[in-house]
């Protein structure tokens, strides 16, 4: 059995499972909580960003 990888590089790893992180953090809807996103739990009253230093 031949073993296969889907990514070519680590930094081409880092990359997409960075952007797919931010995707499920920031954009999509969760039921269990009731169709937010896990982002908005940290940072209430619609705020997706905490605040510049």
């Amino acid at each position: 059995m031949k073993k296969k990888t889907l990514f070519s590089t680590p930094s081409q790893t880092r990359a997409v499972l960075a952007a797919w992180r931010e995707d499920y953090n920031y954009i999509w809807p969760h039921s269990a909580i009731g169709y937010n996103v896990p982002i908005s739990l940290h940072y209430p009253g619609d705020v997706t960003n905490p605040s510049p230093r």
